[in-house]
């Protein structure tokens, strides 16, 4: 059997020498002024401007405030509600405000705390005023992650929801 012997001072340079080559690849990899590079693109103008939209609606879902959720509606925004029943899909419009927001008034009545979140999955501006949103909503912990798409329309500084199609059968 043959044994190598190592001198103590060999092994601590020996052991700089891979600490200085690990910092090496390390600064390599994390490129310009020691940011981190990573595979994944940066989010589009699109992605930011939805998940800024889609927290605040989260928040406002948290809060069961039914008039500050009818409010990022547009006037005549609707809530197309699809779902199954005995095999058959389902289709449920809710038109205008003061309908939507009697449906999440209804929706809260005797919920206990609510922690929502909402996940973009894709964001594309159709136009400067048009944004598309696809995405994940989780009612509430421990529920079910509900499809979904909005069709957002700018008003001023505002993105208001003109259409949000709500998938009440997921896949997950």
């Amino acid at each position: 059997m043959l044994r190598l012997r190592t001198p103590l001072r060999t092994a601590a340079t020996l052991a700089a020498a891979v600490l200085l080559a690990t910092g090496a690849v390390a600064l390599a990899l994390a490129g310009p002024a020691g940011k981190a590079r990573s595979d994944i693109p940066p989010k589009s103008e699109a992605e930011q401007i939805a998940e800024k939209f889609l927290k605040a609606g989260s928040d406002l879902f948290d809060a069961k405030d039914a008039a500050g959720l009818a409010n990022t509606y547009s006037e005549n925004g609707e809530i197309l509600i699809i779902g199954e029943k005995d095999g058959e899909i389902t289709e449920d419009i809710k038109a205008g405000r003061a309908e939507i927001e009697r449906f999440y008034g209804e929706y809260f009545k005797d919920k206990g705390a609510i922690d929502s979140e909402n996940a973009v999955e894709f964001a594309r501006m159709i136009a400067p005023e048009i944004l598309v949103v696809h995405g994940k909503f989780q009612p509430n912990t421990g529920e079910a992650k509900l499809p979904f798409v909005q069709l957002r329309v700018k008003h001023g500084d505002k993105w208001l929801m003109s259409k949000l199609w709500l998938f009440l059968k997921h896949g997950e």
